[in-house]
């Protein structure tokens, strides 16, 4: 409903119980929120506004990293090879989610929410795994 179509339906049924119910809890609502700040910012404001040399710099570095992902896969680290790529991995995911997606200069609710997601996927991970390696006969039918 409009503004305009909800006051005139009060002022039509102001005589009844519903319309006189109806226009307590309009007041009683309205004298609630006078003082209640908005939940959402209306405007954005402005944004922090990242330098061109940042960019560069950290595009430079995500290249770097490019070039020591291919050079360590192509050495036998043994056991170390998954850790090793995970590092640089997680090195190159931790600069585009600082710089290009802005965390770095968010607020601090966003990184919460956005920790708080990683963390529950390492949980959804976590109990994956150990209910996959827990099954023993299951794994000696698997050919290895």
């Amino acid at each position: 409903l409009e503004e305009n179509e909800l006051q005139d339906f009060i002022t039509r049924n102001k005589d009844n119980k519903f319309g006189k119910a109806l226009q307590d809890a309009i007041l009683k609502g309205q004298e609630k929120l006078k003082g209640t700040p908005p939940l959402v910012e209306e405007s954005h404001g402005s944004h922090h506004v990242i330098s061109v040399k940042t960019y560069s710099i950290i595009f430079a570095t995500l290249i770097f990293f490019t070039f020591v992902t291919v050079w360590v896969a192509g050495i036998d680290f043994g056991a170390m090879n998954v850790i090793i790529a995970m590092a640089v991995a997680t090195a190159k995911a931790s600069l585009v989610l600082g710089y290009f997606m802005h965390l770095k200069y968010d607020t601090i609710m966003n990184r919460v929410i956005f920790g708080s997601g990683f963390f529950f996927l390492l949980l959804l991970f976590g109990f994956s795994a150990a209910d996959i390696f827990t099954r023993f006969k299951v794994l000696l039918s698997f050919a290895f």
